[in-house]
């Protein structure tokens, strides 16, 4: 059998020399057969959360943000609908007329994107947090 190909955020990783190839497969393998998502096998297996999200952001030319230095009662949560929000995957910052910024700690989560377009009927601007 083919080893599963390295994309998305965990080829971010690498690119950037956070983890190697070999150790990148091995956490690819164990989030899928614990059913956890990436992130928190990732976190949990001692990649830090500020190396993912400056490998995303180097990796994607997204801008990264500091989500502490976030008013988290300014937030327009309102506009989104909580199942989105529970997710944890993604946090919408600011809505600016009809764009919608959103801070991700994957920006390959492209289905988490199409959901807020959808949801929001908003352009939707992404940084990485």
């Amino acid at each position: 059998m083919t080893p599963p190909a390295i994309t998305g955020l965990l080829a971010a990783l690498v690119k950037t020399a956070v983890l190697e190839p070999a150790r990148a497969l091995e956490l690819l393998e164990k989030s899928r057969s614990t059913k956890e998502p990436l992130l928190q096998t990732l976190m949990a297996n001692g990649v830090s959360a500020i190396k993912i999200a400056r490998a995303a952001s180097q990796n994607y030319g997204l801008p990264q943000i500091d989500l502490d230095s976030f008013d988290t009662s300014d937030l327009p949560i309102n506009i989104v609908p909580a199942k989105l929000l529970q997710s944890g995957n993604a946090l919408p910052l600011r809505k600016r007329g009809r764009r919608l910024t959103v801070a991700m700690a994957d920006p390959s989560d492209l289905g988490i994107l199409e959901n807020f377009r959808f949801s929001t009927n908003l352009t939707i601007d992404v940084v990485v947090a």
